[in-house]
């Protein structure tokens, strides 16, 4: 248990990662003339995109790759591994997160369309 506590938390870790809470870290570029005046917000927080891309996959692969060792876990605590397949399959966020991870790991999209059937990607 200890092993998917830890997975969690780091899940947890990842995804606040991805927030940031405090927007005055973010002040806005004010220009002004006679005539109007003009801002732009910028939520990067300096950093680059391949930085908020590792921040993004960071949070997808441990969510998508917690399902194996959720049902090595079950098997070994005599709880059934349809409890695991159910909980999936019944969260549509899941599968597509899964999917990603496992398009990540493995270079392109799965043959079959994945777990989603939906064969997803990011791209940007």
């Amino acid at each position: 248990m200890d092993e998917i506590r830890g997975r969690i938390e780091r899940i947890y870790a990842a995804v606040g990662e991805t927030v940031e809470e405090e927007l005055a870290k973010f002040p806005p570029t004010v220009a002004e003339s006679d005539r109007m005046v003009c801002w732009h917000q910028n939520f990067r927080g300096g950093l680059s995109q391949a930085q908020i891309e590792n921040i993004a996959w960071a949070a997808v692969a441990l969510v998508g790759n917690l399902i194996d060792p959720l049902k090595r876990w079950a098997k070994s605590n005599s709880k059934p591994i349809s409890d695991v397949d159910g909980a999936v399959s019944g969260c549509p966020a899941l599968p597509l997160l899964i999917d990603l991870a496992n398009r990540e790991k493995h270079g392109g999209p799965s043959r079959d369309g994945g777990l989603s059937g939906r064969s997803p990607s990011v791209e940007g």
